[in-house]
């Protein structure tokens, strides 16, 4: 491709996307400002928690170099086939479902790369790349470094740093920052979803996860949960009935164990001033504070203890934190 033929296309693409990031996920503008050093980057690695829009972008980016007309048109054969998961070169290598990415995968993608175009671009993208292993990394590396013009490899991590440094000194490395709750609260009420927000759901979920719970009706669960929770610091009445329905949700217990710590911090946090009190806000006295602080601190380890040990009774562990809430407001 000559060189005023592909700044032009790299001028046209990185307006387009830059107006698609801006309208679907306002809190990649630093991202859209960047996008003229991504389009020319023979291998891209976008890093970040999960959530926040890093495969869209990647498909976007890909969808736009496999486009005959270099602008994702969406008339051509080319991108009619990218849509319909059909396009000839294009290669997605995704393991959601596995603890790791091992290097026969990784070989078949090199042997995709290796195989001539059909079209004027070749796009490979890893996904959840951060579950290559050492020997599948050490495999792409070859690749990484021969990919001609033509061809280019977009990597996708869910964690930062977690390949090796030989990989991100072959590619150029976007880190993609988590927005801040009341920044993913305004962009939920931007879509037209004005009585939602954001303290209705764990700390866990991403803006991407948050809409998606919206959408599928599942709000009303997770407000129950809290309603609950709030009928037991208040009244002291229905634990039974709550932490039943607190243990039948399809949640695991590392996610139900967040979403307890997310509302006693709520809760601290209307104490101390931190968060607007509200009519449902119990007021405690100095002691109780303290130690709704330190259960909040133990909460905080278990959680992180039960990333290394599996196997601990749900059960058993509900009930103990449970217990030691009920006592600290009743």
């Amino acid at each position: 491709m000559p060189m005023m033929i592909l700044k032009q296309f790299i001028k046209k693409l990185f307006h387009l996307l830059k107006r698609l990031i801006m309208i679907s996920y306002p809190w990649l503008e630093e991202v859209a400002q960047k996008l003229d050093q991504l389009l020319s980057s023979k291998v891209l690695t976008l890093e970040g928690p999960k959530g926040l829009g890093k495969k869209e972008i990647a498909h976007e980016i890909a969808k736009h170099k496999l486009c005959s007309s270099n602008n994702a048109c969406g008339d051509c054969n080319a991108c009619k086939t990218f849509v319909a998961g059909t396009h000839p070169d294009f290669f997605i290598l995704n393991n959601p479902d596995s603890e790791s990415i091992k290097v026969d995968q990784v070989r078949e993608l090199i042997e995709f790369m290796n195989l001539s175009a059909t079209s004027q671009h070749k796009v490979a993208i890893i996904e959840t790349c951060n579950l290559m292993t050492v020997q599948a990394q050490n495999a792409l590396l070859k690749i990484a470094e021969d990919l001609n013009e033509k061809s280019s490899l977009i990597l996708v991590s869910d964690q930062v740093r977690s390949l090796l440094p030989t990989i991100y000194s072959r590619s150029h490395r976007l880190l993609i920052k988590e927005p801040s709750r009341i920044d993913i609260d305004s962009w939920i009420k931007s879509l037209g979803y004005h009585d939602e927000t954001v303290f209705n759901f764990p700390s866990y979920f991403s803006p991407l996860d948050i809409l998606e719970a919206i959408k599928s009706g599942e709000t009303a669960m997770y407000r129950e949960i809290y309603s609950g929770f709030q009928n037991l610091l208040l009244k002291g009445s229905g634990y039974e009935k709550f932490i039943k329905h607190f243990k039948d949700l399809s949640l695991t217990f590392n996610e139900k164990l967040v979403f307890l710590n997310d509302c006693l911090k709520i809760q601290l946090g209307k104490n101390l001033n931190f968060y607007p009190r509200t009519e449902n806000t119990k007021e405690l006295s100095q002691e109780e504070i303290f130690n709704l602080s330190n259960l909040i601190d133990e909460l905080t380890q278990q959680i992180f203890d039960l990333s290394k040990v599996k196997g601990l009774n749900e059960q058993v562990g509900m009930n103990y934190f449970l217990s030691k809430v009920h006592s600290i407001y009743n």
